[in-house]
């Protein structure tokens, strides 16, 4: 389909610490990422959105504490109003809950930013 491009990447991965015989902390057995853009009005527009999913992991080495999956995904948007001048906007880490990369460490929460950008 003309401008549509599109991709998914699934990882997976059985990690372990050899000296321990236990699960590396924080890395998912499963991780997967999705992308889509799409341009129109000829090429002078286009749109991404960019998801994320990390499996359930352990947060530690003791294993007592599992962290949930999650799913975020990025979004952007750009449109050329002339030959050196573009509106954009963008909107990242939107998720249903605040993700837990690492425990702890919430990834941050979702946030919205919108521009021009200059080209010379």
């Amino acid at each position: 389909v003309e401008g549509v491009q599109a991709s998914l990447g699934l990882t997976v991965q059985d990690g372990t610490l050899p000296d321990l015989d236990t699960s590396i902390p924080n890395v998912a057995s499963v991780t997967a990422d999705a992308l889509l853009t799409l341009s129109f009005a000829g090429g002078d527009g286009f749109l991404k959105a960019y998801g994320q999913f990390h499996g359930p992991r352990d947060a530690g080495l003791n294993r007592s504490v599992r962290l949930d999956p999650y799913f975020s995904m990025d979004l952007e948007g750009a449109y050329a109003v002339g030959s050196d001048l573009e509106l954009v906007a963008r909107a990242e880490q939107l998720s249903i809950d605040a993700p837990t990369r690492w425990a702890n460490y919430p990834q941050p929460v979702a946030a919205l930013s919108v521009g021009l950008r200059l080209r010379w």
